[in-house]
């Protein structure tokens, strides 16, 4: 599984360095190649397992400095994504649901539910929003992202 998942990507990549002829994008090429070989050799460590915790919607866990939510969203922009929220430090962890200063990957992506998931974490007291991809943002980023789904298809 772990092979096909990476191993064809890797193997199309060397293909396409081998043949590039400009500089920037063979080092780009070279990053991406790079990346892949170590999520190969990472992958005979790791272990699966169940999670400890599952759920849907939302939870709030209790530590023993603070508290944090989380906040599930189904078939938005992945199957399942979640925002977590630190309240008390005015942060939101926005996973794949903000990017900041790149273009979003919507390959699987429904931007009309993106726009309004957007507007309900738009009236958050969160000031520091950290994206999946992408430096730290702010409500700005949010909605320059909002103002762009808003102007694509609604399916993709």
């Amino acid at each position: 599984m772990v092979q096909s998942q990476f191993g064809h990507p890797l193997k199309d990549l060397t293909s396409e360095f081998e043949v590039e002829l400009e500089e920037t994008k063979k080092r780009h090429l070279q990053t991406e190649i790079a990346c892949y070989q170590a999520i190969l050799g990472t992958m005979p460590q790791l272990e699966k397992r169940l999670p400890d915790i599952a759920f849907t919607g939302r939870l709030q866990i209790h530590g023993s400095n603070r508290a944090v939510k989380l906040i599930g969203y189904q078939n938005e922009h992945i199957r399942n994504d979640v925002v977590l929220s630190i309240p008390s430090e005015s942060i939101l962890f926005m996973s794949d649901l903000l990017f900041v200063d790149t273009c979003p990957f919507l390959a699987n992506g429904y931007t009309d539910k993106l726009s309004n998931i957007l507007d309900e974490l738009d009236q958050k007291d969160a000031y520091v929003l950290l994206p999946g991809h992408g430096p730290v943002g702010d409500h700005k980023d949010l909605k320059i992202d909002r103002r762009l789904y808003r102007r694509m298809p609604p399916e993709h």
